[in-house]
C-alpha cells in the first residue's frame, strides 16, 4: 500500500524504528521495484530523524547484509557528513572508510580480471 501510494517517507521511518531485518531483506530485494525510491528516503529523511544509535545499527546492517555498497556509503556519508547528526563517531567514519576500501579494492579485483579474460580470448 504504502509502495503504490508513494507513501516511501513514512515506510523508511517505519523500517527505520521497527529493527526488523526480515523485514529489512524483504523491502531491500533487488526484485522490489520500489527499492531505490525506499533507499533515498531512508537515507534523506529517516535516519537524519532518528536519535537512536540501535536504529542505526540495524540499517546499516541490513544494507550490508542486502550487499547494497554503493547505498551504504550513501548511508554512511549522509550520517558521518551532516553537521546535525548525532553519529558523527568515529565508529561510522571507520565503518564508512572501511566499506570504501572494500569497494575500491573489488573494483581493482574485477578490472584486472577483465584484462586477464580478455588476454586469454586473443591469445
Amino acid at each position: 500500500m504504502c509502495n503504490e501510494n508513494s507513501l516511501f517517507k513514512s515506510e523508511a521511518r517505519y523500517l527505520v524504528r521497527r529493527r526488523d531485518t526480515d523485514l529489512w531483506a524483504q523491502v531491500l530485494l533487488e526484485t522490489n521495484s520500489y527499492r531505490r525510491p525506499l533507499i533515498d528516503q531512508v537515507v534523506q529523511t529517516a535516519l537524519s530523524e532518528t536519535q537512536d544509535p540501535e536504529d542505526v545499527s540495524v540499517t546499516v546492517k541490513a544494507f550490508m547484509t542486502a550487499d547494497l555498497p554503493n547505498e551504504l556509503i550513501e548511508l554512511l556519508e549522509k550520517i558521518v557528513l551532516d553537521e546535525n547528526s548525532i553519529f558523527r563517531d568515529h565508529r561510522y567514519v571507520l565503518l564508512l572508510r572501511w566499506i570504501y576500501i572494500r569497494i575500491v579494492t573489488l573494483d581493482v579485483v574485477f578490472t584486472v580480471l577483465s584484462f586477464r579474460c580478455a588476454s586469454l580470448l586473443y591469445v
